[in-house]
């Protein structure tokens, strides 16, 4: 979309006479849409993101060289661009320096009044920009939770666990890695609802995958299957090892007061 806005431009540039601009910034439009069409195709990207938009700060520079106050009215997209395209902190620097680039070719062509002006616009328009992209990415990353992530007990789910397990066949694969699963699930627990209830059954699930959680290694990861069933994943961990590990933690957890009964039952 942005290539095809910018196509009209860099066509009236070039008949214009003005072919520095007029290729730069048809440059930019070939670039767009081969990086496009090879992340759609391969994933992946023919120039980085950031290189991309050093050559787009460049061709707005030039344009307001060129241009005058015609050129400055690119400069408000190219802000905007920053904080989506860039990590928070890099997109703050980088409209910074980029406003500040401006202040003397605007000022030498516009005159400084007017470049108070256009500073200052820009300046709220990138602050607004960042603002409005740092609540779309928290939303975005809190969504992504919820998807990956059991809501009772906080452990990741299922879902997550066949995404993990295709990671961990792919390393073993590639760098022959070994990766060991442990399934457990709590013993009786259908009597633990029917006599407590299933507030009480919750609160168990709760406490259990926190019990676990505490004695894991910082690699191993702990997801719930479903009802009262967990997994562990152990990268980098033998069988015999994994069967070690199983023996420990379903020793330590019996030791555990998990939940009380009113009578005092374990």
């Amino acid at each position: 979309m942005a290539a095809l806005c910018l196509l009209p431009f860099a066509i009236q540039d070039l008949l214009r006479g003005y072919y520095l601009l007029g290729g730069t910034v048809s440059l930019v439009i070939l670039l767009m849409v081969s990086n496009a069409l090879i992340f759609w195709r391969h994933r992946r990207l023919l120039m980085p993101a950031p290189l991309l938009l050093l050559l787009v700060i460049a061709t707005t520079y030039l344009a307001i060289y060129r241009e005058g106050i015609h050129g400055v009215y690119w400069a408000y997209p190219v802000v905007i661009a920053f904080h989506f395209l860039m990590q928070p902190n890099l997109a703050i620097g980088l409209s910074v320096v980029f406003i500040v680039g401006i202040i003397p070719l605007a000022g030498t062509q516009l005159g400084w009044a007017e470049t108070l002006r256009i500073v200052l616009t820009l300046s709220v328009s990138s602050a607004f920009t960042g603002i409005f992209a740092a609540i779309v990415l928290r939303q975005q990353q809190t969504l992504q939770r919820l998807t990956i992530t059991d809501p009772l007990t906080q452990t990741f789910n299922r879902r997550h666990l066949h995404h993990c397990l295709e990671t961990a066949l792919a390393q073993q694969a590639r760098y022959g890695i070994t990766t060991s699963l442990v399934l457990f699930d709590i013993d009786h627990f259908k009597q633990i609802n029917d006599r407590f209830g299933h507030q009480m059954g919750d609160l168990a699930l709760q406490r259990l995958s926190q019990q676990v959680r505490q004695r894991l290694r910082r690699t191993d990861t702990i997801f719930r299957f479903g009802g009262e069933e967990f997994v562990i994943l152990l990268p980098a961990t033998t069988l015999n090892e994994a069967r070690q590990m199983a023996e420990d933690l379903t020793r330590q957890i019996a030791q555990t007061s998990i939940l009380r009964s009113p009578a005092g039952d374990r």
